[in-house]
């Protein structure tokens, strides 16, 4: 479970995900930056541009079908099963792709 990881002991950091995710055009303008990178995405802490993600990891991938494009993505700690995740997202969006065209 995300609040049991050791990064989100620290309630202040479970509240600003919280947060963001109750943005959805905040969140969305952050993913939306991501689609500029084709394949897979991955940024961790500080190396996000984005200061409200500074204490997570985004990973995420673009779908496409003809002129539709569109990011999916995970957001969480820093500490990930980074393997697991990366498959999880590049297969989600591949899927995505196919069932669009």
């Amino acid at each position: 479970m995300l609040a049991e990881q050791p990064e989100f002991a620290a309630a202040d950091r479970m509240r600003r995900l919280i947060e963001l995710t109750e943005r959805p055009q905040d969140l969305a303008d952050a993913l939306r930056r991501r689609g500029e990178t084709s394949g897979i995405s991955i940024t961790i802490g500080a190396e996000h541009e984005d200061e409200r993600l500074r204490d997570f990891t985004v990973i995420t991938a673009e779908y496409h079908t003809g002129s539709l494009a569109g990011v999916i993505g995970v957001i969480g700690p820093t500490r990930m099963p980074y393997e697991k995740v990366i498959s999880l997202v590049n297969h989600t969006s591949q899927l995505l792709s196919e069932l669009l065209d």
